[in-house]
């Protein structure tokens, strides 16, 4: 099983405390400019009094020899441990640790697949009052991350983007595939086996034709209308006529 490498350890933990009122920043200095003597591989803020604001410390180690030389100086920790309410020493494999050679007040932990696992429970610290240099240097270390999300965010919205126009030219490929498949269906006419220019033709000519069609209708409605007001009006004056016939033959 390949083991995990410290900035994939790091995903894991920003995975788990990057939520719930917590923010996770990795590579966190005890200060900036000259004045940085450590860094801690990572840091969790909890931001909420109900969460108790605590800051809790890690430092992640992947290989034994690497840890080794960490305990050789167990007070290096605290450039940035000081400021902890926690500390906790990750490892990527159980197998690299001695518990027996771990400070008692770490806590330690591993990934298990994408989740974090304590192995033992980190002692509560009596912080020092957090100092200039080191809220300068959370504040640098938190403005990458706002950077980092934003720039994160344009790239999600850009292969959105992508995406649905992707699925629109699906929809109106689609679309137009059911169209022709029933314009084929009820005509009889293979798209396939035509030029397009032709039956674009055709079908022109056919709307043109059937445009004349009803100017031809429209004109003979019109011509009927008058034929039938002409045939009223010869059957009025033909009884008007013999009216007058009969009236002069009584007057005779």
């Amino acid at each position: 099983m390949t083991k995990l490498k410290t900035h994939e350890v790091n995903q894991r933990l920003s995975a788990k405390y990057s939520q719930g009122g917590c923010i996770y920043l990795a590579e966190v200095a005890n200060s900036t400019g000259g004045n940085i003597k450590r860094y801690a591989d990572g840091l969790a803020l909890w931001l909420w009094p109900s969460k108790g604001l605590e800051i809790e410390g890690f430092e992640v180690k992947t290989s034994r020899s690497d840890l080794n030389k960490e305990l050789q100086d167990v007070t290096k920790w605290e450039s940035v441990g000081q400021y902890c309410t926690r500390w906790w020493l990750v490892v990527n494999d159980k197998s690299i640790v001695d518990m027996e050679r771990i400070p008692a007040v770490w806590g330690v932990m591993y990934p298990t697949g994408w989740n974090m696992k304590i192995w033992r429970p980190a002692s509560k610290l009596e912080p020092k009052p957090i100092s200039p240099g080191f809220m300068m240097s959370v504040v640098r270390c938190a403005s990458k991350i706002t950077q980092r999300q934003l720039q994160e965010s344009y790239e999600r919205g850009c292969v959105a983007e992508k995406k649905l126009k992707h699925t629109k030219v699906k929809c109106d490929y689609e679309n137009l595939k059911m169209r022709l498949e029933k314009f084929e269906k009820i005509s009889g006419i293979n798209i396939d086996g035509y030029d397009g220019e032709m039956i674009g033709g055709q079908l022109n000519e056919w709307r043109e034709n059937k445009r004349k069609y009803n100017d031809i209708g429209r004109v003979m409605r019109n011509l009927m209308g008058d034929i039938n007001s002409l045939r009223d009006k010869a059957i009025y004056i033909s009884n008007e006529m013999a009216i007058a016939t009969e009236t002069e033959s009584d007057g005779e």
